[in-house]
């Protein structure tokens, strides 16, 4: 198990090394002022949450809080994206994805998911049950989006309908990534 582990994370760390840039920088913002999303006409943008200036117009179906420099968003057309401070479209292309930052806040993750092998599934609920289209696999990428760099390719994992089993789980040690 202990050398599995060891070829797993030195992969990863290998693999890290030879991915190249995945998004566009812009410097019209700064990176310091703290946003928030607002409504108007049916789509989200986002304000100086000091000034209540205008930063970034209504234009997303659906809106995320920053996290740090960066948020996620949706247009009407339904697939998420990451944006930074200036709405430069920083990564896409993903069915679904979650941002994390580590413990001092100097970098901030992204980890990507895309369905396949989707199944028709029946779901009980409390008084009507209902049937959907789920995933069965789920392709996992990590980035790196300080770095700008694909951290980790998990490749096909199966994907349960289970809260608790749907995310996969990371763990960072020391200074690996």
């Amino acid at each position: 198990m202990k050398l599995i582990t060891t070829v797993f994370f030195g992969s990863i760390l290998l693999f890290s090394c030879t991915i190249p840039q995945v998004y566009k920088t812009g410097n019209n913002t700064s990176f310091d002022i703290p946003l928030m999303p607002f409504y108007k006409d049916g789509c989200f943008g986002y304000v100086n949450s000091e000034t209540f200036e205008i930063v970034i117009t209504e234009q997303y179906k659906t809106e995320g809080n920053f996290n740090g420099k960066y948020a996620i968003v949706e247009k009407r057309e339904g697939k998420p994206f990451i944006i930074n401070k200036n709405n430069v479209e920083i990564l896409g292309g993903f069915d679904r994805v979650v941002l994390f930052n580590t413990e001092d806040n100097k970098m901030t993750f992204a980890l990507t998911g895309n369905d396949c092998d989707r199944k028709l599934r029946y779901h009980s609920g409390d008084w009507f049950g209902f049937w959907r289209f789920d995933p069965e696999n789920m392709n996992y990428r990590v980035y790196n989006l300080t770095t700008g760099k694909l951290v980790a390719e998990m490749g096909k994992r199966e994907y349960s309908s289970s809260r608790e089993s749907r995310n996969p789980k990371l763990y960072f040690f020391n200074r690996l990534v």
